[in-house]
């Protein structure tokens, strides 16, 4: 898997010469809109999707029982989904431990950091 860095990359073509890049994914992103206006269904899927190709990271707090199953799909379709890690309200998420397992002895400098 490869992440995009620079942040002028594009992400997403919002028309003919204007890009959503990297650098505007970094300042900073808010969708508004009423119930079912489709903030999930068109702006939320996008940005996903871009986000995702880009090998972006993140946290998704998911409130809709649906939510997860959405993600997950958005993680298959876009090659990420050996990427997702789930956790619940039941189980807490050792961080550390994860990505030492993750990353062996030689992330113990990445860790600590």
């Amino acid at each position: 898997m490869s992440f995009v860095s620079a942040l002028d990359t594009p992400l997403l073509r919002l028309g003919p010469e204007d890009m959503f890049t990297l650098r505007d994914a970094c300042q900073g992103v808010h969708v508004f809109g009423g119930i079912g206006s489709g903030k999930t269904s068109g702006s939320g899927k996008m940005l996903a999707g871009a986000y995702l190709r880009a090998g972006m990271g993140g946290l998704v707090t998911a409130v809709k029982p649906d939510e997860v199953g959405l993600w997950k799909a958005y993680a298959r379709q876009h090659g990420r989904r050996r990427s997702l890690v789930l956790f619940d309200e039941r189980e807490g998420f050792n961080f550390l431990s994860y990505e030492l397992t993750r990353q062996g002895m030689d992330g113990v400098g990445t860790v600590t950091d």
